[in-house]
């Protein structure tokens, strides 16, 4: 009979106070959880920023170093280490800046789901408090 009361009052759009308070705690659970969310998005877009920086002036120096290259015919052994060394470090700057913008769309996905729950369980509360 408890239940038969229970689901016409919830096809009226009412609902017991202890749904209600639940739903209010949840929703506001969520809303800390996507302020936590948006303080690591912003702190891996810093972070991705920063790299993309770091990857510029790789390129930059590369390229200073192609053009230094050019200039001479033949490379000697420690030249050619250097060398190498800048496009090792230049190939783990690219996987890093590759890695921190998977990471930063993943957040962002994230960031948009929750978002989305948060609003959906926030008009379901105000419609029903409004009642």
């Amino acid at each position: 009979m408890k239940r038969l009361v229970t689901k016409l009052l919830a096809a009226v759009g009412l609902v017991p106070a202890g749904r209600y308070v639940m739903a209010s705690r949840q929703a506001h659970k969520l809303d800390k959880e996507l302020r936590a969310w948006k303080k690591r998005a912003l702190k891996s877009g810093a972070r991705a920023t920063q790299l993309e920086e770091q990857l510029k002036d790789q390129i930059r120096r590369l390229k200073e170093a192609r053009a230094a290259t050019e200039q001479k015919a033949t490379l000697t052994n420690r030249d050619e280490a250097e060398w190498k060394a800048m496009q090792s470090r230049l190939t783990e700057s690219e996987r890093a800046l590759a890695i921190a913008r998977e990471q930063l769309m993943a957040i962002e996905v994230k960031l948009d789901i929750l978002e989305g729950a948060a609003n959906v369980l926030d008009a379901r509360t105000r419609s029903t408090v409004q009642r």
